[in-house]
């Protein structure tokens, strides 16, 4: 399977997307590590589907997202936004996707763009600091002079001293940028 994904042409990108399809988690990842190495035209798309599946396993989640970070396609963002609004519901029930909706957060910072600010500036949202954190780290990365500063700002008034020193923190940087 790996050697598959270092070839990359389209008979072997062809058999990765087969492989995903198949039962055993090991070969679905692997399957899915070598379409995102060779940038398959596919891969975003799929990538995005497994991040939002309930079914998928959390380790099979947050591997999308990371594989989604390093991808950097501008056509992501906003259904990643939307996988990321379902993971937090899900991860109420679920505390293995917790950590699936933070890897998913800061994957949509290391992509950029307005969905991305919009999206962690409504994990703010959340009443739970790991995810909150997540956002305030997130924000401090895309350092958006709009929403994201607006943000940063509420949150370093967060009186989880964790939250609101990542907040004050994070707005420093990002003003020291500018």
């Amino acid at each position: 399977m790996t050697a598959l994904g270092e070839l990359c042409v389209p008979e072997g990108n062809d058999l990765l997307l087969r492989a995903y399809q198949k039962d055993v988690n090991d070969i679905r990842m692997a399957a899915l590590i070598g379409l995102a190495h060779c940038r398959d035209r596919r891969a975003s798309a799929l990538l995005v589907r497994v991040l939002g599946r309930l079914p998928e396993s959390a380790d099979m989640r947050s591997l999308a997202a990371r594989l989604l970070a390093d991808l950097k396609d501008p056509r992501t963002p906003a259904p990643m936004a939307a996988a990321l609004k379902r993971l937090q519901t899900e991860s109420q029930s679920d505390l293995s996707l917790e950590g699936t909706a933070a890897e998913t957060v800061m994957a949509l910072a290391a992509i950029g763009g307005k969905d991305s600010v919009a999206a962690a500036a409504n994990l703010l949202a959340d009443p739970r600091p790991s995810l909150q954190k997540a956002a305030v780290q997130a924000l401090g990365r895309l350092c958006d002079p709009g929403q994201g500063a607006a943000a940063l700002r509420t949150a370093a008034q967060s009186k989880d001293e964790s939250v609101s020193v990542t907040a004050s923190l994070a707005a420093e940087h990002c003003q020291n940028l500018r």
